[in-house]
């Protein structure tokens, strides 16, 4: 039993020496200059821990995936991540970089949670402009309805009586015929008893026919 014993671990150590394999690089900062003193360990299984003297490193590791991480003081670091899927020599150089984690973690909490930037469209303030315009529409429409000055309002009183006496229907043309004013000053009073719902004004052919709503 102890003779069988024996030759089991045997076979296991012969299996993992058939399977070993050997991982080394050497190691760089950014700018590809050859840096020593620097700690290199591979694992999470195997876990092994190397320091490099001459810019270089090395280990023999059985199959699996590994991860190498290399740092030197006082925060240059490199990951790397290798599958040996096979026995052989893997060439995996390493470049270490200053150690940004922490500020990688500031700006995921920026990304993930982001303060909204003042310049960003506000639509309250978008519509003060249509606001301001439509009051100016709204202030020009009132002035246009301003007060009939009392020759205005003769004239008013006269259209009114024409059309009484016309039965309560005439032509623009004619209604001129009767009135000494210009055209543009009848079309005024005209337009300002429509507004009044006064009279009503319909086109026909090339000039308007006048309609009193009240008589």
């Amino acid at each position: 039993m102890h003779k069988y014993f024996v030759f089991l671990i045997l076979l296991t150590l012969i299996a993992q020496l058939v399977d070993a394999a050997k991982i080394y690089g050497n190691i760089y900062d950014f700018e590809l200059n050859s840096l020593d003193n620097t700690v290199v360990s591979i694992g999470p299984k195997n876990k092994q821990i190397f320091v490099a003297r001459n810019g270089s490193y090395s280990f023999n590791v059985p199959l699996g995936n590994y991860q190498i991480y290399a740092k030197r003081n006082p925060d240059l670091i490199a990951k790397e991540t290798i599958l040996v899927e096979k026995e052989g020599n893997y060439l995996v150089d390493l470049i270490l970089l200053p150690d940004i984690s922490e500020e990688t973690f500031i700006l995921q909490e920026t990304i993930e949670d982001p303060i909204e930037p003042e310049y960003l469209f506000d639509y309250k303030l978008a519509a003060i402009p249509l606001i301001l315009i439509l009051i100016a529409l709204l202030a020009y429409k009132f002035l246009r309805k301003k007060k009939i000055t009392p020759k205005e309002d003769q004239l008013t009183n006269q259209v009114l009586s024409i059309l009484k006496k016309e039965g309560g229907r005439i032509t623009q043309k004619d209604l001129r015929k009767h009135l000494p004013y210009s055209e543009a000053k009848i079309s005024l009073v005209i337009s300002e008893l429509e507004n009044k719902k006064i009279v009503e004004k319909i086109k026909k052919g090339r000039g308007n026919i006048i309609l009193l709503k009240e008589k």
